[in-house]
């Protein structure tokens, strides 16, 4: 028989799991503040570091993971407080490159670190290419060996995968159902250094970049940082650029990346002497912020297209000085100013720079033989040689000295301007039509 309806209200209320969106969080009315890896750059959590092939990645983040260890240059900006250091554990997909980078920085930095130290502190594994599964397992081991409560507080072991291929077997690169290891890995602090598609990216390639495998761990990570450059040859700087974060970085958005090196003498596989080259290098702050740098660029562009425009103004003038001259028609300072596009302040000021510099000249024409009083003087343009000889002695060449015929009377010879017989022949020349 069906139970009466109160024999169903008496039922006791069978206990059910609480379904993990169920557990409301009780609000904490005091702002917690970020829990950095890296104080005021780097937080706790998944954060996956990008750059292209070659670009130095190891030589950068092997030194930078140091510091989260406590062992840096006396004063590093990025520095832990001197208690609050973490345990590392870096997997390392060439364990000799990652030895030379240590040597380098024991044995030829002045950063005063010692292999004491870093064997202390630093657990450099061999990488493995395994299932995520299989590699989130080992989160669990490296949390109770490595973890230290300093007055009361867990600071976590810093785990860091160099690179993503060389430690995750993934049929897919950009299959999220197949990892994520925000969740998984012990809720350690995890560093993914990954490749870049593009053969070298720039700071202002940023907003479009993204690493390969990027479905996979880019959406899910606190931070994602990259290496890039910028200059070419010697110029070439190195950056660490922030790219999304969920923390507002306390040293701007890009910093710099400085590089040193070393030689030292190993032996090779046959126990023969070698030399060795050691290259590491560090992250230092930068002064300037990502939009600084970009207003700095855009000032730097203008002010260099303004140099451009008074270079091509420069070259113009002193070509149309030099043509008018030829056809016998050269051009008075007002005249010229007329030939030329452009601001009439600019024009002015770029004839009187090049009047100031020798390379232009006015050329006095005698009262007595001028065709109208608004041909004065003419301009000339000088050789580097002539405008060399005429600042040596004050002379100018005759062949640019001549009154043109379109510059004096009609009846009038032409003769030099700064010759003696110039004002005697206009004198006898008025005397005669007189």
């Amino acid at each position: 028989a069906a139970p009466a309806d109160n024999d169903l209200a008496e039922a006791p209320a069978q206990p059910q799991a609480q379904h993990p969106l169920a557990q409301f969080v009780r609000l904490n009315r005091r702002p917690q503040a970020v829990r950095w890896v890296v104080p005021g750059l780097i937080e706790e959590g998944v954060v996956t570091i990008a750059g292209a092939r070659g670009v130095g990645k190891t030589t950068v983040i092997l030194p930078l993971s140091l510091a989260v260890a406590g062992l840096h240059a006396p004063g590093y900006p990025l520095a832990p407080h001197p208690d609050r250091w973490r345990h590392v554990i870096y997997v390392a997909e060439q364990v000799s490159q990652a030895e030379r980078i240590l040597a380098g920085v024991v044995e030829h930095s002045s950063m005063g670190v010692s292999w004491e130290q870093v064997d202390e502190r630093l657990h450099l594994v061999e990488a493995r290419r395994l299932d995520v599964a299989d590699v989130a397992d080992v989160g669990a081991l490296y949390r109770r060996q490595f973890t230290r409560v300093v007055d009361g507080v867990e600071i976590l072991p810093l785990v860091i995968f160099d690179t993503q291929a060389a430690s995750f077997a993934m049929a897919s690169e950009n299959d999220n159902s197949e990892h994520s290891l925000k969740q998984s890995f012990a809720g350690l602090p995890v560093w993914l250094v990954s490749h870049v598609a593009k053969a070298a990216i720039g700071r202002s390639d940023i907003p479009t970049l993204t690493a390969r495998g990027a479905g996979a761990f880019e959406a899910d990570a606190a931070a994602n940082l990259y290496i890039t450059t910028e200059g070419e040859g010697d110029q070439q700087r190195r950056y660490l650029s922030i790219g999304k974060t969920r923390a507002e970085p306390q040293h701007g958005t890009d910093l710099a990346i400085e590089s040193a090196c070393a030689e030292t003498t190993g032996s090779n596989a046959w126990g023969e002497s070698e030399t060795v080259h050691l290259r590491w290098a560090t992250v230092q702050p930068m002064e300037e912020s990502r939009s600084m740098l970009r207003a700095k660029a855009q000032e730097d562009a203008q002010e260099a297209a303004a140099q451009a425009r008074e270079v091509e103004l420069r070259e113009e003038l002193l070509d149309r000085t030099e043509e008018a001259w030829r056809l016998g028609h050269p051009l008075s300072r007002s005249g010229l100013r007329t030939k030329v596009r452009g601001k009439v302040s600019e024009i002015l000021l770029a004839i009187d720079a090049l009047e100031a510099e020798g390379w232009l000249h006015q050329v006095e024409v005698p009262a007595a033989i001028r065709a109208n009083n608004s041909k004065a003087r003419f301009m000339v343009r000088l050789t580097a040689e002539e405008k060399d000889k005429y600042r040596a002695t004050g002379v100018l060449p005759t062949a640019k000295t001549a009154i043109p015929a379109s510059w004096r009377k009609a009846e009038v010879s032409p003769v030099p301007a700064n010759s003696d017989d110039a004002t005697k022949t206009g004198a006898k020349s008025d005397k005669n039509h007189s």
